[in-house]
């Protein structure tokens, strides 16, 4: 149960609230919080530290979802989005997209399969989020952002041709790998080679 992982469902409809957490407890660690002002009270506490997924509905009257989605992302900078809405209401959409870095939006009543099926899409996004941040934190020598920029150079343009330069040792070790590697691994890494190099890049 606790390498599962944890998510922040937020509601402001009790019987909602209940009906989600069902679901998404067949599959995750959850916690519910009963409206806006309740799930900013949820970010802050130290239950919560280890919150993958944040699941919120958009309208609520206290606070709006995407507010709430603006503190998660200041919070839980790791921390996935996924916004729930009754409504086609794209000024909510824009502006959970743009303060809160939402990753899906799910129209209610949304079913069982079609929710979970976000949430393990969400976890995925989750790890790599991750996996992105260890290679940037390990990379004291350059090698993790060299390799970065080779790997989304290659998935491009294809090999260097012969007589360029082409990766170190260590490199061309790594890329060798990946001839054992699926199809999903391979984009898997190649997702997380796109953010290493972006965020290395935004930071000069």
């Amino acid at each position: 149960m606790a390498d599962r992982k944890l998510v922040l469902v937020v509601d402001d409809e009790a019987l909602v609230l209940s009906l989600i957490e069902r679901i998404v407890r067949t599959r995750y660690r959850v916690r519910t919080a009963l409206g806006g002002r309740a799930a900013l009270e949820a970010l802050a506490a130290p239950e919560t530290i280890d919150a993958s997924i944040l699941l919120c509905d958009s309208r609520m009257p206290d606070v709006a979802g995407a507010e709430v989605m603006r503190e998660a992302a200041r919070l839980r900078p790791d921390t996935v989005a996924l916004m729930l809405t009754a409504y086609p209401d794209i000024d909510a959409v824009v502006a959970a997209v743009n303060q809160g870095r939402l990753f899906r939006f799910l129209f209610k009543p949304v079913e069982r399969e079609a929710l979970l099926s976000a949430l393990d899409e969400a976890s995925r996004e989750h790890e790599r989020q991750l996996a992105c941040r260890r290679l940037l934190a390990a990379d004291g020598d350059g090698q993790s952002l060299d390799l970065a920029r080779w790997l989304c150079a290659a998935a491009q343009l294809g090999p260097p041709s012969p007589g360029t330069a082409g990766p170190g040792p260590r490199l061309a070790a790594a890329i060798a790998g990946w001839q054992s590697c699926t199809e999903d691994e391979r984009q898997y890494w190649l997702d997380c080679a796109a953010a290493l190099r972006g965020e290395r890049d935004a930071s000069r």
